[in-house]
């Protein structure tokens, strides 16, 4: 056993008492961290499909393969990760893993603002 007041030791929803006293104030911090990170997310993954259906209308060059990847690769990257994901909550924490792994999403996010502005970036 930790002394350590951040890592979770007793987990007991389903006794009224402790939800009372203690459950019920860990859920409703941890739904504040984790509305906005999955709402984050899905919107990071909804504007890559978005993006690749505009891209030949703004002068990009692809294939229809290349498009098909470019769609694809954020779902299939992102089921794969999960994997990952399940092992570094115990780790790093819930809160603090969400928060981590979400930042995270910022990369390609920001990456593609920068990479439709120029059609000569490379497939």
């Amino acid at each position: 056993m930790t002394n350590n007041p951040q890592v979770l030791t007793e987990w007991n929803p389903e006794d009224p008492s402790f939800w009372e006293k203690t459950g019920k104030k860990i859920a409703t911090r941890n739904l504040w961290i984790s509305i906005p990170a999955l709402l984050l997310a899905f919107a990071v993954w909804m504007v890559w499909s978005v993006v690749v259906i505009n891209l030949p209308s703004i002068g990009f060059t692809y294939t229809t393969d290349e498009l098909f990847w470019l769609t694809a690769l954020p779902g299939l990257s992102g089921a794969t990760l999960r994997i990952f994901y399940s092992f570094m909550v115990p780790i790093f924490g819930g809160r603090r893993w969400t928060t981590i792994s979400t930042a995270s999403l910022l990369i390609p996010a920001i990456w593609i603002g920068f990479a439709v502005q120029d059609t000569q970036t490379p497939p």
